[in-house]
């Protein structure tokens, strides 16, 4: 359930907008973007480039798939961006090609890539893919996303021209990448990949400048701290919500899929306040940080249909996770909802 929660005015800085589209994760067998961390947590909201950054090929792992193998790809907007540009395509590029997010612009200048057509296309939102739904239209900014499936193309060659990048591309050339390593014709079936031991997402995640995302105009960044108490394996986590002029909130994240990594409050969690300021809906997740023997990856993005708090992407800052359990939350502006 979300939870409503109406206390004060946020104590922050004004900063202009930088990010507006980001991957989502699609399931027990989904795909990690480029920008990802992990394969079951979403991406931060990005308007740098087609594949939304530039970070090498592989820097989120390499998928490999199999040519005819049905892959499925979401996207999604945070707030405010209906328009005539909200229309995706998937388009690919292989080999050397794949570190250029110039590649997947807009026509492919060049034949940088390649872009599929309707016919290519499985489905778009669980329904047949035809000339009247793709590219995706997206033009009402559904900050839920959009699902596509396709079959995986084969393609020839050595491992490096089987290494290639799909990308959703919309009109402004906003986007996300994915990285795939696409089995040859007669390649053996690969054996199946062991799942890494459990870690732990116990600490102290900072909220500050550092992390701020910048992603809606006009935003502010949030200030304090989330702690998190996890034990290793565990499908919960406790974190305690210090955001700066705010009460201290108590939450439970959840995995929800075992051994994915990934972390999150169940339903959303909304920010809110006395004063002018809207409600902010804020997706709170915490995956697994690959680079280090325990702790997380907090990304926090702000889902409203007009954000004025930013987005927050910060690793912990420290492995303490003591806290005394808070008082609850008086309902001092007559809303709460539990």
């Amino acid at each position: 359930m979300l939870q409503a929660i109406k206390i004060a005015i946020i104590a922050a800085f004004a900063h202009t907008v930088e990010g507006h589209v980001r991957a989502l994760p699609t399931g027990p067998n989904g795909f990690g973007c480029r920008e990802c961390n992990g394969k079951a947590s979403p991406g931060p909201f990005r308007v740098n480039g087609a594949l939304g950054g530039n970070k090498a090929f592989g820097a989120n792992g390499v998928a490999k798939v199999t040519p005819n193998q049905e892959i499925e790809l979401s996207i999604a907007y945070n707030g405010g961006h209906q328009g005539p540009n909200n229309l995706f395509y998937v388009r690919y590029a292989c080999g050397a090609a794949t570190g250029n997010a110039n590649n997947f612009n807009n026509g492919c200048a060049g034949k940088t890539c390649t872009q599929l057509t309707a016919n290519q296309i499985t489905s778009v939102d669980g329904q047949a893919a035809n000339n009247n739904n793709y590219p995706i239209d997206a033009r009402q900014s559904k900050r839920s996303g959009y699902t596509i499936k396709f079959k995986m193309p084969a393609i020839q060659g050595t491992k490096e021209q089987r290494s290639c990048t799909f990308a959703l591309v919309e009109g402004r050339n906003w986007g996300m990448g994915w990285d795939f390593e696409i089995q040859a014709a007669n390649e053996p079936t690969p054996a199946p990949t062991p799942p890494p031991a459990p870690k732990s997402i116990q600490g102290t995640y900072t909220l500050n400048e550092a992390g701020c995302q910048k992603d809606a105009p006009n935003c502010v960044c949030l200030q304090g701290k989330i702690v998190v108490k996890h034990t290793a394996g565990a499908q919960t986590a406790t974190a305690l919500l210090d955001i700066t002029n705010y009460p201290k909130h108590e939450i439970t994240l959840k995995e929800k899929v075992k051994g994915a990594g990934a972390w999150s409050a169940d339903g959303g969690y909304v920010l809110a306040n006395c004063g002018p300021q809207p409600d902010n809906d804020l997706d709170i997740n915490i995956a697994v940080d690959q680079q280090a023997a325990s702790g997380g990856l907090l990304n926090i993005g702000v889902i409203t249909a007009n954000p004025t708090v930013c987005g927050t992407i910060t690793k912990t800052s420290s492995q303490n996770n003591n806290y005394a359990k808070p008082p609850p939350i008086p309902n001092q502006c007559g809303k709460t909802t539990p």
